[in-house]
């Protein structure tokens, strides 16, 4: 259950998040994301450049560990995965809710891998996808690929005007029937 993005919004659209704006490390996620996704030609080469960073051995584990999460999503999802083509020049919601997944691993807040899990899958799965993102997070973490946490925080919301004045003491109750 993935489905490939098309970009809808215009070129000058301040909310459109680009893949040059993120770091190394969550560029090469996101890529790593996106050609396992597709069965992309690129997937071996990203594969090489984790395991170059990582080693050979904890670079395997953290490829499995992404790719069993990617897999579980799939089948287990709320709703379809939503992932950029290879090569595409934005970055979708989904693809930074899993960098965030995996930043909330490195920073070792598991309440933030549980909500963010818990957004992504629907909880009729058996597994234990934390375990997963926890130990792939690690791994990326003590090999230097450091995924920056980035909470958002929404736009403050305007007091709504009130539509008649407030009520007194003096005011009578009125009951509803």
């Amino acid at each position: 259950m993935i489905e490939q993005c098309r970009f809808v919004e215009s070129p000058g659209d301040p909310a459109r998040r680009r893949i040059a704006d993120l770091t190394d490390a969550e560029q090469l996620m996101v890529w790593a994301f996106r050609s396992w996704a597709f069965a992309h030609h690129a997937s071996r080469s990203v594969e090489r450049d984790i395991q170059r960073g990582c080693g050979r051995e904890e670079g395997e584990r953290v490829t499995v560990a992404i790719r069993s999460i990617l897999v579980l999503i799939a089948l287990y999802g709320r709703r379809p995965l939503r992932l950029g083509p290879p090569g595409w020049p934005g970055v979708t919601t989904d693809e930074i809710r899993l960098l965030q997944l995996y930043a909330a691993g490195q920073r070792g807040s598991t309440d933030a891998v549980q909500a963010h899990l818990a957004w992504l899958l629907r909880p009729v799965h058996t597994a234990h996808p934390e375990i997963a993102v926890v130990h792939a997070a690690a791994i990326l973490e003590r090999s230097g690929f450091h995924l920056p946490w980035r909470c958002e925080q929404a736009e403050p919301i305007a007091p709504r005007a009130a539509a008649r004045r407030p009520a007194t003491y003096g005011d009578r109750l009125r009951l509803c029937d």
